[in-house]
């Protein structure tokens, strides 16, 4: 017993060493603002019985289905987890929600919004060239094609952050939020990895849970924000 508990003892005593602790005049962790409150997809009440409503973590399937997701710029129009909308057709079919209030949204203004989409979906793939040789896949390719949309509600509108680029650990971190560099590089072409530039972005937050055992911060989770557009400021 009295070994037990000496071995207890010392498995407590490492895991607490594992909390680092704040070091004597550091400025504290900027505060993060309140994360929105999630929102699951539903299937909308003229649907047909048929649609199958996915869940957000749920991969997309063919066939006639409801999915929500944070809407992203594609050749073409919009991409809303890997689904390309028409650009020009889909602004103006969008459905606000109850209670708001707010402008029809713009072309710019559904970049980084949250989209609801009941839609039938037909997967589609990369035909070969005439010559036998494999075409250059294009970001639609084996994917999955809105064949017909049957409705688009507007879920939640972008949020914003601004705030000068500053490198953290592999991201970019623009205010309380770490940015993926690849994203920027997108969103801002030619200098989107500039360190010290001021940026506004339009996008999600989105929090993520570290893995048991991996460098993360002291709180074990991250703050990121999914960017669904950029602009430089002065």
């Amino acid at each position: 017993m009295r070994t037990r508990g000496a071995l207890l003892f010392f498995l407590a005593l490492g895991a607490c060493a594992t909390e680092r602790a704040p070091q004597a005049g550091s400025a504290p962790p900027p505060a993060l603002p309140p994360a929105p409150a999630p929102t699951m997809a539903v299937a909308p009440k003229d649907a047909p019985p048929s649609a199958k409503v996915l869940g957000d973590e749920a991969p997309l399937e063919e066939g006639l289905v409801v999915f929500q997701g944070m809407v992203r710029p594609t050749k073409g129009g919009f991409d809303v987890r890997g689904v390309t909308l028409d650009g020009g057709d889909t602004p103006p079919r969008v459905r606000l929600p109850k209670g708001d209030s707010g402008p029809p949204p713009s072309y710019d203004g559904l970049l980084g919004a949250v989209l609801r989409v009941t839609a039938e979906l037909r997967r589609v793939t990369a035909e070969p060239r005439e010559d036998g040789s494999p075409r250059v896949q294009s970001r639609g390719d084996g994917g999955l094609h809105a064949e017909r949309v049957l409705d688009l509600e507007l879920v939640r509108r972008p949020e914003v952050v601004e705030g000068e680029i500053k490198r953290s650990k592999g991201f970019f971190s623009v205010g309380p939020y770490l940015v993926d560099r690849s994203e920027l590089a997108w969103a801002l072409p030619n200098d989107g990895g500039e360190e010290g530039g001021r940026v506004r972005l339009y996008g999600q937050e989105r929090t993520v849970v570290c893995a048991p055992n991996t460098q993360c911060l002291t709180s074990g989770v991250l703050p990121m924000f999914d960017v669904g557009r950029a602009e430089r400021l002065p």
